[in-house]
């Protein structure tokens, strides 16, 4: 069982899981790009997170939610796209971009899978994909750890 530090978060996140297939990526993507404008040290409405992901705009009079941590949503973004790409069979030849495993990722960055693992609750956001060999893994996409280096 994934877990949230923020209850909002771990609704919408059920939400998103019934929600057409084929809106998946687009959520994902929209999960990737706030991850990029993320400042751990700022908080952000729920509204705001919200609109990123799914595009939907609250309406007047809606229910204000508590603004949430930087440093919290950022994790708990992570551990949404990985709630998200369970629960979808994702494929690898429907990602674009160069993508790296958990192992990959780890050479190529000279540390430890361990140090992968605990830098994805600072914002590495992977997906779990079926591979081609029908396997299920974890996969980080290139634009992804760019910019989590970056930051």
């Amino acid at each position: 069982m994934l877990k949230y530090s923020n209850h909002d978060l771990a609704e919408l996140a059920h939400q998103l899981t019934l929600s057409p297939v084929r809106q998946r990526l687009r959520q994902l993507e929209g999960i990737e790009q706030l991850l990029g404008i993320i400042d751990r040290d700022q908080a952000y409405p729920y509204d705001l997170v919200c609109y990123h992901i799914t595009g939907y705009r609250k309406r007047q009079g809606d229910q204000t939610r508590p603004a949430i941590r930087g440093d919290k949503l950022t994790a708990d973004l992570v551990t949404m796209a990985e709630h998200l790409t369970r629960k979808t069979e994702v494929s690898v030849d429907e990602l674009a971009g160069g993508l790296r495993t958990l192992e990959e990722l780890a050479e190529h960055l000279h540390v430890s899978t361990k140090t992968i693992r605990r830098w994805r609750t600072r914002g590495l956001m992977g997906i779990r994909v079926r591979d081609k060999d029908g396997v299920a893994r974890v996969v980080f996409r290139n634009g992804v750890v760019d910019r989590f280096v970056e930051k």
